[in-house]
């Protein structure tokens, strides 16, 4: 029994290390894997800016508008003379609200 398991695992051992070789057998160039996409990103980009030859219908061309953005008023300028003339308000007192005294609170008053 002990020679069959043995022979399962060297087995399993071997078709692991022949998996790993097969994956390594490929050629993996990572710089070269980043220089075709982008190329491949830029490619499309180059021919649509590249200019109208001679001879072409420039009404085929159809240019794109500018995209019209509205902002908002801007604020008025600020003067700082306005900002020291005028007077600081004075700050309003705060009235605070009155105890009210609790009837229990007299009684244990008057019974100690």
């Amino acid at each position: 029994m002990r020679e069959a398991e043995l022979h399962d695992l060297k087995k399993q051992v071997e078709d692991v290390g022949g998996s790993v070789q097969a994956a390594t057998k490929v050629d993996f160039n990572p710089i070269q894997t980043i220089r075709e996409e982008l190329k491949g990103v830029t490619a499309p980009a180059a021919a649509a800016t590249a200019p109208l030859a001679l001879g072409t219908d420039a009404a085929a061309a159809t240019p794109v508008a500018d995209p019209v953005i509205q902002l908002p008023e801007p604020p008025p300028p600020f003067d700082p003379a306005e900002l020291a003339a005028a007077p600081e308000p004075a700050p309003e007192p705060v009235a605070k609200p009155k105890r009210t005294r609790k009837k229990a609170a007299e009684a244990d008053g008057d019974a100690a």
